[in-house]
Parts: C-alpha cells; structure tokens; sequence
C-alpha cells in the first residue's frame, strides 16, 4: 500500500512538473510576441455561432498574445466576416481583438473584459425626414446610397 501511495505521488509529481515546464515555455513564448494559432480558428466561430442566433462569423485567423502592461492575454482574430441569416454579408473586419481576464482564466471560466473591431467601415446616413441610420461597409467599399434629385439618403460629411 504504501508503495503504491509512493509511486501514485511520484506519478502526480511528475505530471505537475511537465505542465509547470509547459507554462513556462508558454509564458516565455508570449513575452517574445504572438503567437498564431489558427487551428483555433473554426473552434472559435463554431462557439460564436452558437450564440448569434441564425447569425454566423467567419474567422481567417487566431493570433494569442500576451499583454505585459496590462497583465492580460488577448485573441486577435483576423478578417471576421458577419452574415446575417439571410446570407448577406454585414460586416467585414480586418481584426476584431477579444481581452481575457486572467484571473477568471486559471479559475476555468473565459470571461471577456475587452472587444473591440478595427478595420470596418461605417457610415452614417441622415434620411429626409432626420432619422439617422448607421450601416457597416464590407472591406474598403462604402455600402451603396439609392439618392435621387428628389431627397432620398445623404450621408454626413465629416
């Protein structure tokens, strides 16, 4: 009995020790820079598409990083696309950046403290009647604008 308790807690020592040496590896890989995981990239858009509801994303790319400064490790995801459930495609990002919360991370739950989106084009439409409306362009094109002589749409010019 006791020889076994010894091997069983030589076992679990070593197990602890392989991954200790896998975090270390891991946390010194992301003070060098990020790291690119895009396997993770269907995974990513399979959990978000389960939450949006006829809605779907795409994902091309998974980046891991390490924040120092701010003491946290961040997804960025390259060129996300959003359709709606009719197959239109209604926004295209060149990278949507997602921050974890390390703290909640060692205790087993993902917990997002920060998302933002960078390289989406918005524009901003005033309708005749004052109503404004807000539309997402798909790449570098601006969405088109049906305008006549007679009113219809004009957009804000900054």
């Amino acid at each position: 009995m006791v020889r076994a308790a010894r091997l069983c807690a030589k076992y679990l020592f070593r197990v602890a020790l392989v991954f200790v040496v896998l975090v270390g590896v891991l946390v010194g890989r992301l003070a060098i820079g990020p790291i690119q995981v895009d396997a993770l990239a269907p995974i990513a858009a399979t959990q978000i598409n389960q939450s949006l509801h006829g809605w779907r994303v795409e994902v091309g790319g998974i980046e891991l990083a390490w924040r120092r400064d701010r003491g946290d490790v961040g997804f960025t995801m390259t060129n996300v696309a959003l359709t709606d459930p009719a197959g239109t495609e209604a926004v295209n990002a060149r990278q949507a950046i997602v921050e974890l919360d390390l703290a909640s991370a060692f205790g087993g739950v993902i917990a997002p403290t920060e998302r933002s989106l960078s390289g989406a084009k918005a524009l901003l439409l005033r309708t005749p009647e004052g109503v404004f409306r807000f539309s997402l362009a798909r790449g570098d094109a601006a969405p088109p604008l049906e305008t006549d002589d007679g009113g219809g749409d004009s957009p804000i010019e900054p």
